[in-house]
């Protein structure tokens, strides 16, 4: 399976001091089986360093196991607009 075979859905949420974020939810075929999985990024990157143009990456290894697997764009992610963050 490779990860064009998966949907997504993104899941906006608001962090408490006000920071619009989202969550990505992976699925595959089936419905997940087994608990979820949150995989978060370094500083600088994006949630989607997890699906890499490979052939099969560690998204579709967890989604094809069954797990229920979520990605996170944090205030850190190139894709949220520019903000003031610490670590």
């Amino acid at each position: 399976m490779s990860t064009t075979e998966h949907s997504e859905r993104v899941v906006e949420f608001t962090a408490g001091d006000g920071m619009e974020l989202n969550l990505v939810n992976v699925t595959g075929k089936r419905p997940p089986a087994r608990g979820p999985v949150l995989l978060v990024h370094g500083a600088g990157v994006r949630a989607n360093i997890y699906r890499a143009p490979t052939r099969r990456t560690l998204v579709d290894v967890l989604v094809e196991r069954g797990y229920d697997v979520w990605l996170e764009n944090w205030r850190g992610s190139i894709d949220m607009p520019p903000n003031p963050w610490t670590l």
